[in-house]
């Protein structure tokens, strides 16, 4: 079996882009070991009962979909031990093969973002950014995600050389050089496709890849060949050129780690939220559709030669839209977790207790121009303020505050807007409503 498996992976190695290689391997390993866990004897031939087996205990991981080819060329090639899983597998339609199931049902683990979901990871995420507590590689490499929709595998290949800064019709522009991995070229970076960045995350990956070019200028003769997101260990196992990159699986597994680290819990689960790579790709491309683009622009934008794999992006446009009343924001709220501030009595328990400047007034919401509560924070800040203010950890709500006029507001804003604007206009101050109904609700408790 052991001389079977390298066998196929020879030619999988020969025949598969650089990054199909690696998956492919992960993924037959994966299953291998699942299947050899369950026998008390040396591993000789996989049946198609260890396929209904790992069928049912990884209902949707993909392995199936990857290992079905990869078994049915063992098969073709005529090593013996896989006869009987090849058999099943050429009857069996998998689950986890049925293209675009997530997207359509809005799996909370696998699916696209909400709305609410994605406003709160990139709120949690700017906080982080902002305090220094976030690893720079990893946020650079989850803004890359949110905002290009690009692979993690394409991630690990970009080098210091890859983002520019150039002037554009009298002002910056930066454009980050994506390698292609998806095209079959045997090099990984045979080709690329420039993408023009927002402003400001383009400024962070400059600034990055300007940094590691100070830092690593000892090791590299040309230090814009140092890779833009390096292992933690460099490995002498890498092809050469890439001795200090980072691969696919180690990124995800360190990005999962640090935004698990963020708290932000999903509204539709109350558990935090799940945030596998491929999320942000989904989210993207739903995002995409949802504002209005052709199908021929998601998929240049996803890096895809057709539009085949995209229309479901399209055909899955939630409506979860259509409205949020109070009845909803207050069975929601306990589970989104919106508010990361701190309740308090009144002014004598703040933070900046005595000092006027902390107190959050809007006379717009209650004319007596009573406050809502402080703010702890001692630099300035730049957000608008009171809503802003709800999903902030500075904040301090007064028990007595007139947080059921911000609700009000918030939602009367929002069914106008959505007679007058777009759904994703509509939908901007959902997590905030979340955050308000829910300082509204422990205010409820404190009291009683």
């Amino acid at each position: 079996m052991l001389n079977s498996f390298k066998i196929v992976m020879l030619w999988v190695a020969q025949n598969r882009a650089t990054g199909g290689v690696n998956t492919d391997f992960n993924k037959l390993l994966m299953f291998f070991r699942f299947v050899r866990a369950s026998r008390r004897g040396d591993l000789v031939k996989i049946t198609g009962a260890d396929i209904l087996n790992y069928r049912a205990a990884h209902l949707h991981d993909g392995t199936l979909q990857r290992v079905r080819p990869i078994l049915r060329k063992w098969y073709l090639m005529g090593l013996a031990g896989v006869d009987d899983a090849v058999a099943l597998l050429e009857n069996l339609r998998t689950k986890d093969h049925v293209k675009g199931r997530a997207v359509r049902t809005h799996d909370p683990k696998m699916g696209p973002f909400t709305s609410i979901e994605f406003d709160g990871l990139i709120s949690a995420l700017d906080q982080r950014v902002a305090d220094g507590s976030m690893d720079a590689s990893y946020a650079v490499l989850a803004y890359l995600l949110i905002g290009l929709g690009i692979r993690p595998a394409q991630c690990a290949l970009l080098k210091v050389r890859d983002i520019r800064c150039e002037w554009y019709d009298g002002r910056r522009r930066y454009v980050l050089c994506v390698p292609q991995v998806k095209q079959g070229h045997r090099d990984a970076r045979a080709e690329f496709r420039e993408r023009v960045l927002p402003e400001v995350l383009g400024k962070l990956v400059y600034d990055h890849a300007e940094q590691l070019r100070g830092t690593l200028f000892a090791v590299f003769d040309d230090p814009d060949s140092a890779p833009l997101l390096p292992a933690r260990v460099p490995s002498v196992a890498r092809a050469r050129g890439y001795e200090y990159h980072s691969v696919a699986p180690d990124l995800t597994q360190g990005l999962q780690k640090a935004l698990a680290n963020l708290n932000v819990y999903s509204e539709r689960t109350g558990q935090p939220l799940h945030t596998p790579p491929i999320r942000f790709r989904r989210t993207f491309a739903t995002r995409a559709a949802a504002a209005g683009w052709s199908p021929p622009a998601i998929a240049e934008a996803l890096g895809h030669s057709s539009t085949k794999n995209v229309m479901v992006y399209v055909e899955a446009i939630p409506d979860i839209a259509a409205r949020i009343d109070r009845a909803m924001a207050s069975e929601m709220a306990p589970l989104a977790q919106a508010f990361a501030g701190t309740l308090i009595k009144d002014e004598s328990e703040a933070v900046r207790g005595g000092d006027p400047a902390s107190r959050i007034v809007d006379a717009r919401l209650d004319r007596r121009g009573k406050p809502l509560g402080s703010c702890g924070q001692y630099s300035f800040c730049g957000f608008s303020a009171p809503l802003a203010c709800y999903t902030c950890q500075h904040f301090e709500p007064w028990l007595d505050g007139p947080h059921e006029a911000v609700r009000d507001s918030l939602l009367k804003r929002r069914a106008d807007l959505l007679k007058t604007t777009s759904a994703q206009i509509a939908q901007i101050n959902d997590r905030r409503i979340l955050a308000v109904e829910q300082v509204i609700q422990l205010c409820a408790q404190a009291k009683n």
